[in-house]
C-alpha cells in the first residue's frame, strides 16, 4: 500500500500541545458558535411600549426590566449595555456595513429576524447536543433560504461541533461569501482550519479577522495571539517565518493536485518551488519520491525517499513507499495505485 501526504503541515510543531500560544479548547470555540437565545415573550405581557406607550411593544428589553418595546425606541436607547442581545448585535452590523462600505466590493445583506431565532433554536440544541433537533431546524431553513448568511453559518457550526471539519468550511466560507464582514463565521472558518491542520487558511483566515475587528476585542485578541505564537513556533521549530511557511504550503497544494492528476513531472517542479521556502519538513521530498517511481527513476525516487527519511526517520510513508520502491526495477514504473492519505507527524495512517 502506497501513501503520500495530502495535507501541508508541520509534523514537529506542537499545535495541540502549546496551550498558550496555539490551542484553542472546544469551549472557547463554542462561545463564538453559541448565539444568545432572546427569551421566550409572555402572551399575557403588556403590548403598549413602556418607553413611548404609544405604539405595540414588540422587543424584550434586557435593560429596562425585560418590558415590551417598540422597534424605534429600541434604536434610540441601544447601547454597550446592550451586549448579548440580538437587536444590539443586528444593530452592530448594520453599523459594520455602513463602515465598510468605503473601498470594499459593494454588497447587500438582509436581515430576517425570524430567521436568526430559528438558527439560534438550533444553537441551542447543538449546544445541548440535540443534534438531530439541530439538523431538523437547519434543513428546513436550508431549504427555503439556502442562501441566508445565519443559516450558512448554522450549518457551519453544526457540521464543526461534530468534528466534521471540511463540511464546516465549506459552510463558513459560503456564510462570509455571502456577508464579507461577518466576524464570527470568519473566525470560526479560521478554528475549523486549524482543525485540520490547515495552517496557510488558517493564518489567513484570522488575518481576515484582524482587519474587521478592533484591538481589545475577544476576536480580535485571539486572532492576534494565534498569530503571534503560530510565527513564534515556526520560527523555533523550523527555522522559517509565517509567510515562508505559507508559500511553501501554496507551492505544496498545487504540486499535490498535479500528483493527484497524474502530471508527475509538474508535480515534482511544484514540490521542489515548495522547498526552497520552507526545506525542513519530509512530505514534500516524499512526494517527489512517489512521482519519480511513477516515471520508473528509481534512483531519484530512492534518493528523495531517503531525503525524507533524513529529516524524520519515522516518517512512515516514506518508509513503505521506498520498500515499495526497492523492488522495482530501473526504468521499472510504479504501478500500484497512489492512496492519498492526511498524514500529521506521529498520528499513523493505515490502508
Amino acid at each position: 500500500m502506497l501513501f503520500s501526504f495530502g495535507r501541508f503541515l508541520i509534523p514537529h510543531l506542537p499545535i495541540d500541545r502549546d496551550p498558550l500560544h496555539t490551542r484553542l479548547t472546544d469551549n472557547v470555540a463554542l462561545q463564538y458558535y453559541r448565539i444568545k437565545p432572546q427569551p421566550i415573550l409572555e402572551k399575557d405581557m403588556p403590548t403598549k411600549c413602556t418607553i413611548c406607550n404609544r405604539v405595540k411593544g414588540k422587543r424584550m428589553c434586557k435593560i429596562h426590566d425585560s418590558d415590551l418595546i417598540c422597534p424605534q425606541c429600541c434604536g434610540e436607547n441601544r447601547g454597550g449595555q446592550c451586549e448579548g442581545c440580538q437587536y444590539y448585535e443586528q444593530g452592530k452590523r448594520f453599523q459594520m456595513l455602513k463602515a465598510a462600505s468605503s473601498g470594499q466590493k459593494k454588497f447587500v445583506v438582509e436581515l430576517k429576524e425570524e430567521i436568526d431565532k430559528a438558527v439560534d433554536r438550533a444553537m441551542a440544541a447543538i449546544e445541548r447536543n440535540k443534534f438531530s433537533e439541530a439538523k431538523d431546524i437547519l434543513d428546513r431553513l436550508m431549504r427555503t433560504d439556502p442562501e441566508y448568511h445565519m443559516v450558512l453559518y448554522g450549518m457551519g457550526v453544526f457540521y464543526a461541533m461534530q468534528k466534521q471539519y471540511d463540511a464546516a468550511i465549506e459552510y463558513f466560507k459560503k456564510a462570509v461569501d455571502v456577508f464579507p464582514i461577518f466576524v464570527e463565521a470568519q473566525y470560526n472558518l479560521a478554528v475549523a482550519y486549524k482543525s485540520i491542520f490547515d495552517i496557510a487558511n488558517m493564518i489567513r483566515a484570522f488575518k481576515k479577522v484582524l482587519d474587521l475587528t478592533q484591538p481589545g476585542t475577544d476576536f480580535y485578541t485571539n486572532a492576534r495571539d494565534m498569530i503571534q505564537g503560530m510565527e513564534k513556533t515556526m520560527r523555533e521549530n523550523n527555522g522559517v517565518g509565517l509567510d515562508a511557511f505559507i508559500n511553501a504550503q501554496d507551492e505544496f497544494d498545487r504540486a499535490f493536485s498535479l500528483m493527484e492528476r497524474g502530471d508527475w513531472k509538474n508535480a515534482i517542479k511544484g514540490f521542489e518551488r515548495s522547498i526552497r521556502w520552507n526545506s525542513t519538513l519530509p512530505q514534500p521530498y516524499g512526494n517527489m519520491g512517489l512521482c519519480y517511481a511513477k516515471m520508473g527513476n528509481k534512483q531519484a525516487a530512492l534518493a528523495a525517499f531517503e531525503k525524507a527519511l533524513e529529516i524524520n526517520p519515522n516518517y512512515e510513508p516514506a518508509i513503505l513507499n521506498k520498500a515499495a520502491t526497492e523492488e522495482l526495477s530501473e526504468g521499472q514504473c510504479l504501478s500500484l495505485d497512489l492512496k492519498v492519505t492526511r498524514y500529521y507527524g506521529t498520528k499513523k495512517t493505515s490502508g
